[in-house]
């Protein structure tokens, strides 16, 4: 084994680390956003329900960490929610952006009450979702850890 091919072969390996690293950190994150979606979908809730904030004021005074980090949250804060999903700031699924633009698009055009039922509509459909992510997440960890590795592994042995 030459010295070229040990050093290559280490190169592989290190990119097989990479790649997996990458992808559980982004699946990760992708979980964490949706959670951090959930507690926005909550935090609206509560605003209607016990001091019936105008909806421009809602978001105003809302914090989270993860949002705040990828730049979510200040896109929300300036333009709303639909602008936020749009712009990709945050990690997410189709299907959570799907169900935060209908939110938007609902959200302040009727009374307290149905207000208050589209939250839950779409706190629960976020919950459905992020609870995919997670066994999705759980399911898979094995193959996002090990898939990589045998690939490099793969290709190492093709040039013995």
């Amino acid at each position: 084994m030459t010295a070229a091919f040990a050093a290559g072969a280490s190169l592989v390996l290190a990119c097989s680390l990479a790649v997996t690293v990458s992808v559980v950190s982004d699946k990760r994150k992708r979980i964490r956003h949706t959670e951090a979606v959930l507690d926005l979908i909550s935090h609206v809730r509560s605003n209607i329900e016990l001091f019936l904030t105008p909806v421009s004021g809602i978001f105003s005074d809302f914090r989270n960490d993860d949002l705040e980090a990828c730049g979510f949250s200040a896109v929300l804060r300036d333009s709303g929610i639909e602008e936020a999903v749009r712009k990709g700031a945050a990690s997410l699924s189709v299907e959570t952006e799907e169900v935060l633009t209908f939110f938007s698009s609902s959200l302040g055009k009727s009374y307290k009450e149905d207000q208050l039922r589209l939250c839950d509509y779409c706190g629960e459909k976020i919950k459905a979702e992020l609870e995919r992510e997670r066994e999705e997440l759980k399911r898979n960890v094995g193959a996002y850890r090990f898939a990589p590795l045998i690939f490099a592994l793969f290709i190492i042995l093709c040039f013995i």
